[in-house]
């Protein structure tokens, strides 16, 4: 009997998908590399992840990447989609990301081979151009997305927020609000700012994900629902229809079984969230003992198949690991339970759900609700000095936001303001309901890593890294910034000089920068720089440690990508003499 619930919501997902009755289509311009334009290396990364989520969640035919498409090819593309024969509540949704241009005349994107100067409008699409190629075609429904400079100036731009859909109201069911919401004929579209420059690394890509992937809690997400979401993108994105749009026509992204309410499914849901958790938990308390017994235990408790199972052994190998070892108690000078390397209030006792500081209910005489309106106003002024300061009042006396942090952090980065930036990076991590993503984590460490008035902020970024690297286990990058983050705790060379003894501390990065050496060095030349310096460090560490076999393997690799670097020589000749 317990199985029929999950019978029951799979003949309903049958059901479903059989009345729909129309095919979704997803197609993707994305330019990161300009033959005349500056680069805009990496923007690729979100647009991959929605085109992922669209086909691998929301059941869309495998939507068509193009990745530094020409003019040309981008105009191919669309005129193939303009044979194509679409039934009547199909869907297609276009997603452009590149440079935009506006030049007091006309706006347009700008492909791969787009020039800086454009008079003729020869190699630049412009959005005329591009507005008459989308409404040719014949699918029933077309929803435009434009993650570019200057998109704003795209068709007929509407005020305040778009119409809800006539389901709100009419409709009951899933397959009925589908259905009525496609009744009409649609040509919209999605802009990430209006007549302004836009940030490359877009809020307006990263909240369309969060809107898929997140905040679809009734397993429809239509167009002024998707619309509500972007509109918490700074700068504010832009939206309205172009020719040949019917008056309340829609567009409906369904999630596969979005429509059904079994509870087998949120059941399996609830444990695979919960047993995620539990890992979580268990890899921070061995993170927090940081002893062989601590990573013991989750290795009998998790592996194999939990999250960190691959950071178990490069742990155990830098503290050295014996048969016996027992765990250390960390640090809690002011005994309120939470660690003094993860205690904002080392020496004030705070409480566990506050970071180890004590609760307040106002600063001045103001409560959070007046520092967190006072941010607002202040980053609408756009003095982000006095808004970070304002948030952070608020975030102490317990009024947090997710989107909030995002944005916070994001700014304060860029402004390479990095320990607010960490602090709002982690209350953001914090706040989140679903895994975090490596390039989040990322620039987590690289925020801890850089901020120097925070005595624990290697510990913190080796943290931050080491999680990349279970997301990314074959990403370098991940490996090469853990060890970097770790080497930063060893002794200095000049410390082991002077106090022989300490070589037996040196080496905590050894386990990453072999890990990472193994990687790069399936592309020497791209990765020399970062190749050179983990031999120098692996180097030293077998030299300290007199491994003969590997300072020997180490010092001829070293020598083949620098072979004009007289340390080489130098530690060649000194091997073994002390």
């Amino acid at each position: 009997m317990k199985h029929l619930p999950l019978f029951f919501a799979c003949l309903l997902s049958l059901s479903l998908a059989a009345q729909q009755n129309g095919e979704d289509y997803a197609v993707f311009f994305v330019v990161t590399d300009f033959d005349y334009w500056p680069d805009l290396k990496g923007i690729d990364k979100d647009p991959r992840d929605i085109a992922s989520e669209l086909e691998n969640n929301y059941g869309f035919k495998k939507p068509g990447f193009y990745l530094n498409p020409t003019k040309a090819e981008i105009l191919s593309v669309l005129n193939e989609y303009q044979g194509r024969n679409f039934g009547a509540n199909d869907q297609l949704f276009v997603f452009c990301s590149m440079h935009g241009i506006y030049d007091e005349a006309i706006g347009a994107l700008v492909p791969k081979d787009g020039l800086l100067e454009d008079p003729g409008y020869e190699t630049w699409l412009l959005h005329p151009a591009l507005e008459a190629m989308l409404t040719k075609i014949k699918c029933p429904h077309i929803l435009l997305a434009l993650d570019a400079c200057y998109s704003g100036t795209f068709g007929q731009k509407d005020k305040g927020r778009p119409d809800a859909s006539a389901w709100e109201t009419d409709a009951s069911d899933c397959i009925a609000k589908r259905k009525q919401a496609l009744r009409l004929k649609s040509r919209l579209y999605l802009t990430s700012g209006g007549k302004e420059r836009t940030p490359a690394q877009s809020q307006f890509a990263r909240k369309m994900l969060e809107a898929l992937r997140v905040r679809n809690t009734e397993g429809l997400l239509n167009y002024p629902k998707l619309y509500s979401v972007l509109s918490e993108a700074f700068p504010k994105p832009m939206f309205g229809d172009f020719r040949n749009n019917e008056v309340g026509g829609d567009f409906v992204f369904v999630k596969k079984n979005g429509c059904v309410t079994a509870f087998a499914a949120t059941e399996k849901s609830d444990g695979a969230n919960a047993a995620l958790e539990r890992d979580l938990a268990a890899w921070k308390k061995a993170l927090t003992f940081n002893s062989c017994a601590g990573y013991s235990e989750y290795q009998s408790a998790f592996c194999p198949g939990g999250s960190f199972c691959e950071a178990i052994e490069p742990k155990m190998a830098v503290i050295q690991c014996g048969k016996n070892s027992a765990p250390l108690k960390p640090s809690d000078v002011d005994a309120d339970g939470v660690p003094d390397n993860q205690d904002q209030c080392p020496n004030e006792k705070g409480t566990i759900d506050n970071n180890g500081c004590p609760v307040k209910t106002s600063i001045e005489g103001k409560d959070a609700t007046y520092f967190f309106d006072s941010g607002l106003r202040k980053l609408q002024l756009k003095d982000t000095v006095g808004s970070i300061a304002d948030f952070k009042k608020s975030y102490e006396l317990g009024c947090k936001d997710l989107d909030q942090s995002k944005l916070l952090g994001d700014i304060a980065y860029s402004s390479k303001d990095y320990c607010n930036a960490a602090y709002f990076r982690e209350q953001y991590q914090k706040l989140l309901t679903t895994p975090s993503s490596s390039v989040e984590l990322y620039s987590l460490g690289i925020a801890h890593y850089f901020c120097k008035d925070d005595p624990a902020r290697y510990d913190k970024a080796e943290r931050a890294f080491l999680q990349v690297t279970q997301l990314s286990p074959q990403a370098g990058v991940g490996w090469l910034w853990t060890a970097k983050a770790a080497s930063k705790k060893d002794p200095t060379p000049d410390e082991i000089s002077a106090k022989p003894e300490l070589s037996s501390q040196y080496g905590q990065a050894r386990s990453y920068y072999e890990k990472y050496v193994s990687i790069a060095e399936d592309n020497p030349e791209k990765n020399k720089k970062d190749l050179i310096n983990a031999y120098s460090y692996l180097a030293y560490c077998y030299f300290v440690k007199e491994d003969r076999p590997n300072f020997d393997n180490t010092i001829a690799k070293w020598q083949t990508l620098d072979p004009n670097n007289t340390t080489i020589k130098d530690m060649k000749e000194a091997f073994g003499k002390n």
